[in-house]
């Protein structure tokens, strides 16, 4: 088995059930935060929230909370494990619900980085676009499924972002052929969504809204898997945090040149998708035991199979944003892509809803 390098992670558990001013204070392991993704409109009658107004007194509130742990150590289980059963059996007393099409968990592992682990680890990501989707949906429909994924996009193929140029053309944000090829780091990140390390941009960057996103590593010093549904059941949360934490650990050490990708695009098959999971954890030599194994494909074959039609798909801040930043130059860019084969996403986010007829609470 292999030896666990890395053993500082942590997670972000988004509830857009819950009302934040309610739950600060909850729990010294977790930190509340705002994000408009996950916020909505509902109606506060005596202490209980609703999608319409009980009585004409019935207070209009802002529902909707981000959980941010602390780095959690990952070489012993009491310390991560235990601490999730806590947080999720505070949310289930507040009345959460355990299914979400709107709210997920995001997964940070913390990493060092140079070229190769940088390349390693979208090789990997690549090989294991399938496993990872699938994962995603926790045993339920992926969310991503109901917004174009566009808080979590594919790295493959149709997936990275289109955003606009300075010439008015769209372009990818990242094209992976590319980045495979960059020799040093900054110019790796200089095509990663035209991220200039001495002055990166803001969290608002459209490269950072992929299933996994190298941006973090910028910021926090970690590699984020944005894939996953929301869940309350713990064994399924431990275990795919302990996923991430192991294919990221691979990438330290392996630089993976043979790694095939098996794109969400491509077709395939739930059998399919566990075998590629279960030869990259043997060949690999991944700490996960059998029980982890059983756990993963558990998950897998409870999600429906995930089909995308091969479309491009603009950024969703295109829309959101009325800053953002134009990407790209002569210098250097990912080829030209016509909007007319591109999706506009549709998203929900507190912006776009009505605070009198869609509080779309549940």
């Amino acid at each position: 088995m292999g030896y666990n390098v890395i053993t500082s992670v942590g997670i972000e558990f988004e509830s857009d059930y819950i009302n934040r001013s309610r739950v600060r204070g909850t729990t010294s392991d977790f930190s509340t935060e705002h994000d408009a993704s996950i916020e909505s409109y509902a109606y506060d009658h005596r202490g209980q929230l609703f999608k319409n107004k009980l009585k004409q007194n019935d207070e209009s509130v802002i529902v909707g909370c981000e959980f941010k742990s602390r780095v959690f150590a990952f070489d012993y289980k009491e310390d991560l494990y235990d601490n999730l059963c806590s947080l999720l059996s505070k949310l289930e007393e507040m009345g959460d619900s355990y299914k979400s099409d709107r709210s997920g968990i995001h997964v940070h592992i913390c990493m060092p980085y140079n070229i190769h682990i940088l390349k390693s680890s979208l090789r990997a990501a690549a090989h294991l676009e399938q496993v990872f989707f699938h994962l995603g949906g926790m045993g339920y429909e992926n969310r991503g499924i109901h917004n174009n994924f566009s808080f979590c996009r594919p790295i493959t193929k149709y997936g990275p972002s289109l955003v606009p140029m300075y010439d008015g053309n769209y372009c990818q944000c990242f094209n992976l052929d590319d980045l495979y090829s960059a020799k040093t780091v900054d110019e790796f990140f200089n095509r990663y969504g035209d991220i200039n390390l001495q002055n990166p941009p803001g969290k608002y960057t459209p490269v950072r809204y992929h299933w996994i996103t190298l941006y973090p590593l910028l910021t926090y010093g970690t590699i984020e898997y944005r894939i996953f549904n929301k869940t309350y059941n713990p064994l399924y949360l431990y275990t795919i945090i302990k996923f991430c934490q192991q294919v990221s650990n691979t990438c330290l050490t392996h630089k993976f040149p043979q790694l095939e990708e098996n794109s969400i695009y491509s077709a395939t098959s739930i059998s399919s998708i566990i075998n590629t999971m279960k030869n990259f954890i043997y060949q690999y030599e991944l700490s996960l035991d059998e029980k982890d194994i059983m756990i993963l494909e558990e998950i897998i074959k409870n999600t429906p199979l995930i089909k995308l039609d091969d479309k491009y798909c603009i950024t969703h801040l295109q829309s959101s944003r009325s800053d953002l930043r134009r990407a790209f130059n002569d210098s250097y860019h990912p080829p030209y892509i016509s909007t007319s084969n591109a999706i506009t996403p549709k998203v929900v986010t507190i912006h776009n809803i009505n605070r009198n007829t869609d509080p779309i609470l549940g």
